[in-house]
């Protein structure tokens, strides 16, 4: 009965989250594909002389993968996923969620979501290095992805360097008074920064309707236990009194015998 009850309480919590979380996540979808479509004009701009080794990777260059898991628990197939993937990955690592295995190698950063989101910049301070020093080929991020209620899907997507869209313009003319070098690489950690806070977002919708479903499914197990029980007691309960009858028949027919 406890276990129920504590079960009750977090799909309460669940489903009070999921509809923040939700609404969130499709919040911030709206300006993820504009905003990478301005950073990918801007790094990819024929007319601006800078640094252009920004989008000339080296790619003997490491890759970086940002994990995003869960803080929570009865959210074993959404850890599942992120676990699974991390242990056979052996490029350099940030990890955000306390379900996530940590104690591996190549792990750069690592902090719970709760941590990340009272202080990003202990990520966005890494990447910001990472980016000035060019010391990453291609940075991803992997998470479960939130497309509605019914669909969650496990993704991985690249967030660093940009690639080029066909049906955009490379070649607008921009004015920059300052370091033009040192402005776009500000933008591009900046950006890729925020990329990384979209996905928590979406992956938190992932994983508190994950969280829902689990528990939905614990409370239906639990009912079906407890109706198990239930029969059980009742069987156990006519066995007994069957055998009372039993044995008073017996007792009456034992003294009827022994009247005669």
């Amino acid at each position: 009965m406890r276990i129920k009850n504590v079960v009750k309480v977090m799909n309460f919590h669940s489903l009070l989250r999921v509809d923040k979380a939700r609404k969130e996540a499709e919040k911030y979808a709206k300006v993820e594909d504009r905003l990478r479509t301005m950073i990918s004009t801007i790094t990819n701009n024929r007319n601006i002389i800078l640094d252009r080794q920004i989008n000339r990777m080296d790619e003997s260059k490491p890759v970086l993968n940002v994990y995003i898991g869960s803080d929570l628990g009865f959210c074993g197939a959404y850890n599942f996923l992120a676990n699974n993937t991390v242990r056979k990955d052996s490029s350099d690592k940030i990890i955000i969620g306390k379900k996530v295995k940590k104690d591996l190698e190549n792990v750069k950063v690592s902090c719970t979501q709760e941590e990340y989101l009272n202080n990003p910049d202990v990520v966005a301070e890494y990447i910001k290095t990472s980016i000035r020093n060019l010391s990453y080929s291609e940075i991803n991020v992997l998470y479960n992805h939130y497309i509605n209620a019914g669909t969650i899907n496990w993704e991985k997507k690249r967030v660093f360097p940009f690639e080029m869209n066909e049906e955009e313009s490379y070649s607008e003319d921009y004015i920059s008074e300052s370091d033009i070098t040192n402005l776009v690489l500000n933008m591009v950690s900046t950006y890729i920064d925020f990329e990384i806070q979209i996905t928590v977002k979406n992956a938190m919708a992932s994983e508190n309707i994950m969280r829902q479903n689990s528990t939905n499914d614990s409370l239906k197990k639990i009912d079906e236990i407890e109706e198990l029980n239930v029969e059980k007691e009742r069987k156990q309960k006519s066995i007994i009194s069957s055998q009372k009858n039993v044995e008073r028949y017996i007792k009456r027919r034992s003294k009827k015998k022994a009247y005669d």
